[in-house]
Parts: structure tokens; C-alpha cells; sequence
């Protein structure tokens, strides 16, 4: 979750219902790899009512598969830093959600780039060498 959350960074969790959790949110859920503090991209309600959240961290290139509400432990409302509590709020309503989002997935987009061209030259680098 650079840079929102460094490693061994102790959060605050607070209990949050399915229904209050939005898009740009960061979530402490259970996953098939473990617990995770990530994003949420994406609010599905499916046919039944079920909530279920697409998450991703913010430094990750790929979004990780859906999350039910059921595994959704709590919102993380800040992070310990140096002594200090950094609110995690996002300001500004749904604009602001939006606009968060939308520059975090340019970052995303920007490094998917880079680590293609890395990946063209050192496949070129092999194959002429």
C-alpha cells in the first residue's frame, strides 16, 4: 500500500457496515493470501443483496480478486506514523473519491508501461545476446 501505508505500520481499524464502505475506502479484509489493508476500486451489489468489493493496493499493478462484505474486517481510518495518526479520508465527496482514484490508476498505468519496456529489452537483451 506504499505510499498510504508503509510495512510493520500499526493501523486503526474501525468496525464498518457493508453498506458504508465506498469506492476509494481502505479496507482490512481476509483474503485467500491473508489479511490485507487495500483500496476499494469497485462496490458490486449482487442479485441477493451481497456486497462484495474489488480491492487493490496502491503501489500494485493488478487489482485482486473480489472480496465478499462477510470477509470485509473493518475501514482502516489512519495509520501510525512517527508518532503520530495520518487520517486516511478522502476528501471531497464523490468528486474527490473519483479524481483519487482516477490518479492513483494513472500511477498504475504509468508503471505497467515501465515494466513492459523493461520487459521488451531484457527479452531483446537475450535473444541478440
Amino acid at each position: 500500500m506504499k505510499p498510504t501505508i508503509d510495512d510493520g505500520e500499526c493501523l486503526v481499524v474501525a468496525p464498518a457496515d457493508a453498506k458504508s464502505i465506498a469506492v476509494a475506502d481502505v479496507v482490512f479484509c481476509r483474503t485467500p493470501r491473508g489479511l490485507a489493508a487495500h483500496r476499494v476500486l469497485r462496490v458490486e451489489t449482487r442479485a441477493d443483496g451481497a456486497r462484495r468489493f474489488t480491492t487493490c493496493g496502491d503501489a500494485a499493478l493488478e487489482t485482486d480478486r473480489p472480496v465478499d462484505a462477510a470477509d470485509v474486517r473493518g475501514r482502516v481510518v489512519s495509520v501510525e506514523r512517527d508518532g503520530g495518526a495520518i487520517d486516511l479520508a478522502v476528501w471531497g465527496g464523490v468528486l474527490g473519491r473519483l479524481t483519487f482514484l482516477a490518479a492513483l490508476e494513472l500511477g498504475r498505468a504509468v508503471r505497467r508501461f515501465r515494466a513492459r519496456d523493461w520487459i521488451v529489452a531484457a527479452v531483446s537483451a537475450r535473444s541478440s545476446g
